[in-house]
């Protein structure tokens, strides 16, 4: 009697540390959904400061011509990757080794 006793105190743990480790992975698995919603809120929230700014940057260009000029250097100075220049009617940069890229 006493080894049926071990065997079923055996099945016992071991279903028990079954469902501990289902109810971890259930657990991980939430974190991780949580998680990706907060970056993605995050996110959403970053881009929509970067487009109201740029609004207003470009209103505010139109207004004041110094603004404007200084605007235009940092874009001259600080857009360094060709698509993106072409965004902003910026010729590519001379000496400046093209790498094709594939998105």
């Amino acid at each position: 009697m006493s080894d049926d006793k071990n065997a079923e105190s055996k099945k016992e743990t071991i279903s028990k540390l079954e469902r501990l480790k289902q109810r971890q992975k259930k657990i991980n698995s939430d974190i991780r959904k949580e998680q990706n919603k907060e970056n993605l809120l995050q996110r959403r929230a970053d881009t929509r400061r970067k487009i109201i700014m740029g609004a207003l940057a470009l209103s505010h260009m139109e207004k004041d011509a110094e603004f404007r000029a200084v605007c235009e250097r940092l874009q001259r100075e600080g857009i360094t990757k060709d698509t993106d220049r072409e965004l902003f009617r910026l010729p590519p940069i001379p000496g400046k080794i093209k790498t094709e890229t594939i998105d």
